[in-house]
């Protein structure tokens, strides 16, 4: 589904992605852990087309999409979730799916179900963080992505939501590939079919969940 080669990216004479290669596979879920300042968020950026690699190669399901803008990526088949949320805190839960809906073509009723969203004719302005973070991640799908980008989608959330979340994205269609970031170790390791790490730019693990935990010790006190 995915395939990323020999992608540098650098702002202000800094390298934050160093010739960094990557493939997922059509539904499968790759997690991303690494120190804060890894390049995590930058990778995700790369991918969406929200900024472009200085060198380097980008190919959605086997077509180049290195030069293409965000929205043609999207119409592409990737969606993206976002580690601060943007809505429309002056609207409805209704109405922000509404909008999204009339883009992607998804029913508001299905997409609230699947992201877990009840009382939807509440102001996004006074709904929980969590309820906000669910909204995020339903807007992601409303355009039926082939590639789905999360970054700490429970990022903010208590306990009790995270593994709310958690659960949400674990019953995601298979047929839907996931490359996500975490923090939070137990949350990753289960939703994870394969775990990358990163460090100052650059993968430094890249295998299956049982193997990472003796590659996280320099990061994590784990």
């Amino acid at each position: 589904m995915l395939e990323l080669s020999g992608l540098f990216l650098g702002f202000g004479g800094i390298n934050v992605i160093c010739d960094l290669s990557l493939r997922v596979a059509t539904g499968e879920r790759l997690v991303i852990l690494g120190p804060n300042g890894a390049g995590k968020t930058s990778l995700l950026r790369l991918i969406a087309g929200e900024v472009q690699p200085e060198q380097g190669n980008i190919w959605l399901n086997y077509r180049e999409i290195t030069g293409d803008t965000v929205a043609t990526r999207a119409r592409a088949g990737i969606g993206r979730g976002f580690q601060q949320t943007s809505l429309f805190t002056g609207m409805t839960l209704r109405e922000n799916l509404g909008l999204a809906c009339a883009a992607g073509g998804r029913r508001i009723e299905d997409l609230a179900a699947q992201a877990g969203l009840v009382d939807l004719d509440r102001p996004v302005a006074e709904v929980d963080y969590g309820t906000a973070r669910r909204l995020d991640l339903a807007l992601a799908l409303a355009g039926n992505p082939r590639l789905l980008l999360l970054d700490e989608p429970a990022s903010g959330i208590g306990p009790g939501g995270a593994a709310e979340i958690h659960a949400l994205i674990a019953a995601l269609p298979r047929d839907l590939t996931l490359v996500v970031i975490e923090h939070d170790l137990d949350l990753a390791f289960a939703i994870a079919d394969r775990i990358a790490i990163m460090d100052r730019g650059r993968i430094t693990f890249d295998g299956p969940p049982e193997a990472a935990r003796p590659a996280l010790k320099a990061i994590y006190d784990t």
